[in-house]
This record gives structure tokens, C-alpha cells and sequence, in this order.
């Protein structure tokens, strides 16, 4: 088994504002997101959701990393997936 995917998890230093922030600033945003993402189950909740992290990724310099990181393929299946499942 590859432990590839635990490469998104490395510290990366950059100098953006999203990394200057106050670490609890930081957890205090993820958990507001991971909570926002499990109390909807409807696709327009979490389509706004996932909308609003975008600025944060572009603003924090990460899209690159982030987009390669996920790749296209797999970002396109879990979609398509998340889709699915919410339609049925």
C-alpha cells in the first residue's frame, strides 16, 4: 500500500496570508468547514461550501499543489461519486 496520499498532509512555508494566520485561527476555520461539510447532505450546501474554499486555496497560494496534489482524474470521481450518492 502506498502512502502516497499523506503527502498532501506535509507542511509546506510560504509566506501568503492563509499562512501567516494564527494557527487557532487555522484550526478554528477547518473545523467550521468539516462541520459545514458533514451537516449538509443536499448538493447546493456543499456545492457553496466547496465554492468558498476556492478563494481561500487561490489566496493562500495552494491551487497548484492543490489541483496536483488531488489530480483532475481523482477530483473528478469523487464528483461524480458525491453526485451519485446524493441523487439516489
Amino acid at each position: 500500500m502506498s502512502l502516497e496520499f499523506l503527502n498532501a498532509f506535509k507542511f509546506m512555508k510560504k509566506e501568503s496570508f492563509l499562512h501567516n494566520l494564527d494557527p487557532r485561527a487555522k484550526l478554528v476555520l477547518a473545523l467550521i468547514y468539516s462541520i459545514g461539510g458533514l451537516l449538509f447532505n443536499q448538493i447546493i450546501p456543499l456545492l457553496l461550501i466547496f465554492l468558498s474554499l476556492i478563494p481561500l486555496i487561490i489566496v493562500g497560494r495552494l491551487f497548484k499543489q492543490w489541483i496536483k496534489r488531488i489530480g483532475v482524474k481523482r477530483l473528478l470521481l469523487m464528483i461524480l461519486l458525491h453526485f451519485i450518492l446524493l441523487c439516489l
